[in-house]
């Protein structure tokens, strides 16, 4: 159940983030496509660059405090970032925000759902819980966003959304 709930974090902050982000500046927005593009290519280069330094320091704090802090920044920051992100500075600084956080939050989980296997069934625990919750969650979390933007008008479901997760 502790790789399951992990893993529900992973996939909700990953699509409610990177890739959603592209629905969300042009749609809720109102910016270009290509500006989006842009922007998105950039968090993830944020993305690369970051995860082997997090795993790093991850390994030297302790993986699971580390994920622990990780899951507090998304908790405590993602209503106000999505807020943050209808003004201009927010619209730039906001996608490397979670992008540092995803990077923290990957630089650690690996380890910590690792360990939660004894070796023996490590790869079946591992690869069960993780694959179930981005199948399920990692599609449905930005429609459900999407929906509550649409129907209700509320254009910081996402960040709701990812507390919730959290």
């Amino acid at each position: 159940l502790q790789a399951l709930a992990i893993s529900f974090l992973e996939a909700a902050a990953f699509n409610l983030t990177i890739p959603f982000s592209l629905i969300y500046f042009t749609n809720v927005l109102n910016h270009s496509f290509s500006r989006a593009l842009h922007m998105n290519l950039l968090c993830i280069f944020v993305l690369i660059a970051t995860m082997p330094l997090s795993g790093k320091l991850a390994s030297k704090i302790g993986p699971l405090k580390f994920l622990t802090c990780s899951c507090w920044a998304f908790l405590i920051s993602a209503i106000p970032l999505y807020q943050l992100m209808h003004f201009k500075l927010g619209l730039v600084l906001v996608p490397f925000a979670f992008a540092l956080m995803l990077s923290c939050f990957w630089g650690a989980m690996p380890a910590v759902i690792a360990g939660l296997f004894p070796s023996v069934v490590r790869f079946s625990g591992v690869g069960l819980g993780y694959n179930l919750m981005v199948g399920m969650i990692g599609g449905s979390c930005p429609l459900i966003a999407l929906y509550f933007i649409d129907k209700i008008g509320l254009a910081a479901a996402p960040g709701i959304l990812l507390s919730i997760a959290t």
